[in-house]
């Protein structure tokens, strides 16, 4: 017999850069940039058999799991806006609306 199992994991980044710019001159106001990571495992088992002298029989089965990469960009595009407003707001670009 050949037995054998496997199991990998991936991690991957998403940057996302955001910047309020001046419409009327240009003028790059605020910039942030933020990350998120991405997540991936796979599980992978197997074994083969030789039942004959040129007959080889072999199964595989696996398992994989990942993060929906809509839902972390997604993420990363609210972190990055929650950063620039609080920015903007601590530097003084614009104010908070007063009820």
């Amino acid at each position: 017999f050949g037995i054998g199992a496997s199991e990998l994991y991936r991690e991957d980044a998403i940057s996302i850069y955001l910047r309020a710019v001046d419409v009327r001159t240009g003028q790059v106001l605020l910039s942030v940039a933020t990350s998120k990571k991405v997540l991936s495992q796979e599980m992978r088992a197997g074994f083969f058999r030789y039942v004959s002298y040129k007959r080889l029989a072999e199964a595989e089965a696996g398992y994989s799991d990942n993060e929906p990469m809509s839902i972390c960009v997604t993420q990363a595009i609210e972190k990055a806006l929650t950063d620039l407003i609080t920015k903007g707001i601590d530097k003084g670009l614009w104010a908070k609306k007063v009820s």
